[in-house]
């Protein structure tokens, strides 16, 4: 009972997490006077769907804005924080202004069960938007108000500029070379305008990606709009600058994939758009290490990449890279209280979001990530008219925590195909393509027959077990949607050596070799439970507790011919580390614990631990909570 729990509390907290979240925050209420055209504001909530009625399927649904968080009537547009929340099948939002026909446009796309959220800068209808639910489901829908728009940006009916699965702006997009787009004079976007607010959809990508975008004549810039994943839809909102000639400038990474572009309004004044320019990648030290468990840390935004001393906000590209924890991410100016709100919520693989966010007198911003260690990239954008000032400030200074050391590198999957929902007794193609995956990414399978049995749904479920996902041991769309994310092996605790980890707290065991976790297998260890049971083996009874103890072992003895006959049942070739206890092979191995205080696996790869001598006489065993 108290492991179903654990699975229970797991999965709520997966519920909360956006793969693909972008948001706009403020300062404070004060900040308003110091953007001209853009008036940010302490994000409020203008409706949340859980507390009256979800969306029903194709149903458009009238959200008042104005006066919503200080918003007045005069404001001709908005800046939103939209959220999905739980969705029965996958689908689509679209976010306009009230009274105005419904346009040919997404703000959001996703999967069945997943959270996930993108900012809508819209037009105000009346003082209201409308939001229509593009599934053939019910949906929550959150919205929150994040700033206010009066001068300086003009909104539209999302126009679609681009649509290459049509032919609109061309074929489908491949990596050989940037596409030009375009901007100024389509969809009434004037000459004055200095910079186009969008959002833009990858569908159709064949491949792992990244999608860059900047103004046409400038330098391809080291920076990424949007990441995408093989054979899903994905959107998020991009604010670019426009070449001299008006247009700019989309290129892919990998692969190919179909665009749709949607214009949302213009800048014509109160924004700077500049080539996006990176001030931060902890991967390559850029501003200190990976950030550890509830660390801060401060990043010098003003002065660097063309943003001055007076500028009161910042858009920002946030990307949080291959978290080893589900975690969430805020961002808010520095020398002011954290704020309650995330900004990005990473679970598995890169995950960028956009962030507006005004500035501290210092000219930086505060960074903070909640569990685990992820690397983190800032790229900037553009910046708002304000009257900050900037202080003596170095580039990057760590609170809290200490700062942590990148982990050893894990080895990148040679395979980036699409993996599909597919459930256990399956035999296809599809099946096939998930055993490589999971392969590729460390999750031990014995080969890709394209048969869904025992041994590929432990390896599902030790998937599921790693990213806090139910461990049905299933795979549904939003677990294969997560899993074609990862571009990564696991990353244990250990990071030094050769041996053996089992966690106790996630049911998964470890190999680790030179410091790197080479494969993660599910497991069952002790329940923890008292109990009195026959000894099968020499008679009489047996009192114990279920428990596997925690510490640093060695593997002292080992059975390799088949099944051995114990107090409390038949092992299949065990290997000892700690009296009784052994990593041993099972028949039956649940998703929770339930051994007597052994380290349950699989016989079938109990075996390929005997044939690749995995685990010999001496070796290392360490058992953690």
């Amino acid at each position: 009972m108290r492991s179903t729990t654990r699975a229970g509390s797991r999965w709520l907290a997966i519920t909360l997490v956006s793969p693909l979240l972008a948001v706009i925050i403020s300062s404070s209420p004060a900040a308003a006077a110091g953007a001209p055209g853009f008036n940010p504001i302490t994000p409020a909530r203008a409706v949340d769907t859980r507390a009256t009625s979800a969306l029903n399927p194709l149903e458009t649904r009238r959200v008042v804005i104005a006066g919503i968080g200080g918003v007045p009537s005069a404001a001709t547009s908005v800046a939103l924080n939209v959220t999905v929340v739980s969705p029965f099948t996958a689908g689509y939002l679209t976010v306009f202004p009230s009274g105005t026909p419904r346009p040919n446009a997404s703000n959001i796309n996703f999967v069945d069960k997943q959270l996930i959220a993108n900012t809508a800068i819209t037009g105000l209808g009346t003082g209201a938007v409308d939001v229509y639910n593009g599934s053939d489901g019910p949906v929550h829908v959150l919205v929150d108000v994040a700033g206010w728009y009066e001068s300086g940006f003009t909104p539209i009916t999302p126009t679609r500029i681009m649509d290459t699965r049509s032919g609109l702006g061309g074929p489908v997009l491949n990596a050989a070379a940037p596409r030009i787009l375009a901007v100024r004079g389509v969809a009434g976007v004037p000459a004055a305008a200095i910079a186009v607010a969008f959002n833009i959809t990858a569908t159709q990508p064949s491949n792992a990606s990244y999608l860059t975008v900047w103004p046409t004549g400038a330098p391809r810039p080291l920076a990424s709009n949007l990441n995408m994943v093989a054979g899903y839809t994905v959107a998020n909102a991009v604010m670019s600058g426009l070449g001299s000639d008006g247009s700019i400038s989309l290129a892919n990474g990998q692969g190919t994939t179909h665009l749709i572009v949607d214009v949302a309004g213009w800048f014509t004044s109160g924004y700077h758009p500049v080539t996006p320019a990176r001030v931060m990648d902890t991967r390559s030290g850029q501003c200190l290490t990976r950030l550890g468990p509830k660390q801060t840390r401060l990043v010098q935004i003003a002065g660097l990449a063309g943003v001055p001393a007076q500028a009161g906000a910042v858009v920002l590209n946030v990307t949080a890279v291959n978290p080893t924890e589900t975690t969430y991410l805020s961002v808010w100016p520095s020398g002011q209280n954290q704020p309650l709100a995330s900004n990005l919520n990473p679970i598995t693989g890169i995950v960028p979001n956009m962030v507006t966010v005004g500035l501290g007198t210092d000219g930086r911003v505060a960074l903070y990530n909640q569990a685990g260690t992820v690397d983190v990239i800032i790229d900037v954008n553009g910046w708002y008219d304000g009257t900050g000032t900037v202080g003596t400030a170095s580039a990057c200074d760590a609170l809290g925590a200490v700062p942590v050391a990148a982990p050893v590198a894990q080895s990148a999957p040679p395979t980036l195909e699409p993996v599909s929902a597919v459930s256990f007794g399956a035999r296809s193609e599809n099946v096939s393509a998930l055993q490589r995956r999971l392969l590729a990414v460390g999750y031990w399978v014995a080969d890709d027959d394209g048969s869904y049995g025992q041994v590929t749904s432990q390896a599902v479920m030790a998937f599921q077990k790693y990213n806090g996902l139910p461990a049905s041991g299933n795979l549904d769309v939003y677990a294969a949607f997560l899993l074609s994310m990862q571009s990564y092996k696991p990353l244990a605790a250990s990071r030094t050596g050769d041996l053996l980890e089992v966690d106790k707290g996630k049911q998964l065991v470890h190999f680790i070799r030179q410091g790197k976790t080479v494969l993660t297998v599910n497991t069952s260890t002790g329940s923890d439970i008292a109990y009195v049971e026959e000894n099968q083996r020499d008679g009489g009874e047996i009192v114990g507790d279920a428990h596997t103890p925690v510490g640093r072992f060695r593997v002292n003895r080992v059975y390799t011919d088949g099944w051995e006959k114990g107090q409390l049942g038949e092992l299949y070739r065990p290997r000892y580390f700690n009296g009784g206890i052994a990593l041993h092979g099972a028949p039956a191995i649940p998703n929770y614990p339930a051994s007597h205080g052994c380290v349950r696996v699989t016989t079938t790869f109990m075996d390929y631990v005997w044939d690749a001598e995995l685990l010999p006489v001496n070796s290392s065993v360490w058992v953690h909570d």
